[in-house]
């Protein structure tokens, strides 16, 4: 039965997952890995470069939805003090003003969403890429013999100071100056993931119309009522944390190439942020 179950469902996912994220990322990570000097760090960067690139129109959305929010806060919170302690009758006015002003409640997560298959494929592909075996996968994974691999080769790893398929904990603690590049990656990860919560946040919670002044506040006002951003709040801070722990490789045997790869997602979002805000994108 079980064994039904999976041919019946799973596995036609699964199928789907490769054909349509999984097989394509790996076919782009193999050009780039071949035709930009063969080095698995210099291929995550411009790998993630493109992707943030091709979904950038997604975020932008996302942005915008935000900011239209802020702009109609104030009228918003007007509502929750009118119909304070009925919460029909809120919801109700909630859905009545958001059809009113054209905004769609679930636009904040749909962009996410479609986001996030592509962002899993290429975290997948990446993970392949610093395993022992890697290359018998890609190779039977390549659309063409010109994109295939050397079978007795290795990827090359060596990447800053760093081995791509290690982490600090791998790596281990007692020799210092080897291991402090892992650390140094790991703590930046964190680092850059709560300043991209931050923003996000300072977003979500921001009552005024200009995304230039959420981006240069300082200190987030938030709304105790509200589970969203009581839920931002916390992830803001543990989030980071997490990260910091799984990039040492304390939690699982995260290789540092994904923590390059969450470093500099988390880089490539902040300045698309920046620029979003400076060129008041409509």
């Amino acid at each position: 039965m079980p064994s039904l179950l999976f041919n019946a469902f799973i596995l036609p996912l699964v199928n789907i997952w490769n054909y349509i994220f999984y097989y394509p990322s790996v076919n782009i990570i193999l050009i780039v890995y071949k035709y930009l000097g063969g080095n698995l760090g210099v291929s995550i960067i411009v790998i993630t470069i493109i992707f943030r690139v091709l979904l950038a129109p997604s975020l932008n959305s996302q942005m915008r939805y935000m900011r239209r929010i802020g702009e109609l806060k104030p009228k918003l919170d007007k509502l929750n003090q009118k119909y304070k302690g009925d919460k029909k009758a809120l919801a109700e006015a909630q859905m009545s003003f958001y059809k009113e002003n054209g905004i769609n409640p679930a636009g904040s997560c749909l962009p996410l969403i479609l986001q996030l298959p592509i962002l899993f494929a290429v975290y997948d592909v990446i993970n392949t890429a610093t395993q022992k075996n890697a290359i018998t996968i890609f190779n039977k994974i390549a659309y063409s013999n010109s994109l295939r691999l050397p079978i007795h080769s290795t990827i090359n790893t060596n990447f800053l100071w760093m081995n791509l398929s290690n982490n600090a904990y791998k790596y281990g603690f007692g020799h210092i100056p080897g291991v402090l590049p892992y650390i140094i990656l790991a703590l930046l990860v964190g680092l850059s993931q709560y300043y991209t919560t931050k923003l996000t946040t300072d977003i979500n919670t921001a009552k005024t119309t200009d995304l230039a002044d959420i981006v240069e506040k300082k200190d987030s006002e938030f709304d105790a009522q509200e589970f969203s951003t009581q839920l931002s709040k916390q992830m803001m801070i543990t989030l980071p944390i997490l990260l910091v722990v799984m990039s040492l490789g304390i939690l699982s045997p995260i290789p540092s190439g994904l923590s390059i790869y969450w470093l500099l997602q988390s880089v490539l979002i902040i300045l698309q942020t920046y620029i979003f805000s400076s060129k008041k994108i409509k």
